[in-house]
């Protein structure tokens, strides 16, 4: 009778651990949990311009 090849023996062991590893990560990619966000609307938020109060905060070094 014809002797059946196994070609797993053929393989080193590291390949076939790292190949295993592959698939556990990609497992673990597939099922973990998502975060979904919301579509942007279609219109931007407005934003008012207000005035700044630019001098009331500004410190006078001038000499005088």
């Amino acid at each position: 009778m014809r002797e059946h090849k196994k070609p797993w023996l053929d393989v080193p062991i590291e390949v076939l651990i790292e190949e295993e590893r592959r698939k556990h990560l990609e497992k673990q990619e597939r099922e973990r949990p998502r975060i979904y966000i919301p579509p942007p609307s279609l219109t931007p938020p407005s934003y008012e311009e207000q005035p700044r109060k630019e001098d009331e905060n500004l410190i006078d070094f001038s000499l005088k």
